[in-house]
Formats: structure tokens, C-alpha cells, sequence
């Protein structure tokens, strides 16, 4: 049985100025959500159905991000062999992704609607304003590193 804790866990997926931006609910890890630090070099989040919250700002952006030839890119999101889908980020935890720059990995799909859930593009205070930085809009970068 999931706690309380993991049953309300979300990482919401927004747009502000042509950008992505990944905003977890808590960097901590739980069973459904494997941040940045240690081995890990990136977030993940499993079940996105269940687990991640993204406007369609952000899906759009999505769209214009080329592909490269990896198995990993700056954003993944992939069909678990359970039938769930996962969805990841490479790098800080609230990462920065400007879609011009980025690549997916080479497999990368948006999947059907019912995988995950659409929401407003409703910016917080907290990332517009930001902490000027190009990657990142929170500390900390991980859960081993602050800053960089």
C-alpha cells in the first residue's frame, strides 16, 4: 500500500518563456519518484499516469525536440513492461529545459491521454521568478550537490 506521501506525488510539467520547467512536489525519493544524486543521474518518475501532471504548453514544447540516437536524452518518457509509462529528466531536479537545446531520447513518444494528466499551465511565483540560473530554477541541484 502506497503512503500518503507517494499517493499525492506529482511532478508537474509547465511552459514559461518557450521553456520547460520540472517541478516536483518534494525531491525526496519515494518509491514512484528517483531524483538526481547518487546514481542517479537524472529524475524518474514512474506511472505517469498516476504520477505526473503536464499542461499542454509543456506537451507542445515536447514536440519540437529532436530526437537523438541514445537510449537517454534530456527528456524520455517510454512504455514500462507492465503497461504503465515512465517519464524522466536528465539533470537537476528542477530542471530548465529550453527545447532548442535539448534532445530526447531516440525512442521518445508522447503516449496516449489517459498516461498522464492535463492540467493548466499555471506558472508559480516560485519559477518565474527563478534563481538565474540557465538549468535549474531550485536548489537543491540533487540530493548530493546544492549547487553547481
Amino acid at each position: 500500500m502506497a503512503t500518503k506521501k507517494e499517493k499525492d506525488f506529482h511532478v508537474k510539467v509547465l511552459s514559461h518563456k518557450g521553456k520547460l520547467y520540472f517541478i516536483p512536489t518534494d525531491h525526496q525519493p519515494t518509491s514512484n519518484f528517483h531524483p538526481t544524486g547518487g546514481n542517479n543521474m537524472g529524475c524518474v518518475t514512474s506511472d505517469s499516469k498516476k504520477f505526473l501532471q503536464v499542461s499542454q504548453e509543456a506537451l507542445d514544447l515536447m514536440r519540437k525536440i529532436k530526437k537523438n540516437h541514445d537510449a537517454i536524452g534530456d527528456i524520455s518518457w517510454w512504455r514500462c513492461a507492465d503497461g504503465t509509462y515512465a517519464f524522466s529528466w536528465f539533470g537537476a531536479i528542477f530542471r530548465i529545459v529550453d527545447p532548442d537545446d535539448a534532445e530526447c531520447d531516440r525512442d521518445f513518444a508522447i503516449p496516449p491521454a489517459e498516461f498522464y494528466t492535463l492540467i493548466p499551465n499555471d506558472v508559480p511565483k516560485e519559477v518565474k521568478k527563478g534563481i538565474g540560473s540557465k538549468f535549474y530554477w531550485r536548489k537543491p541541484f540533487s540530493l548530493t550537490v546544492e549547487t553547481i
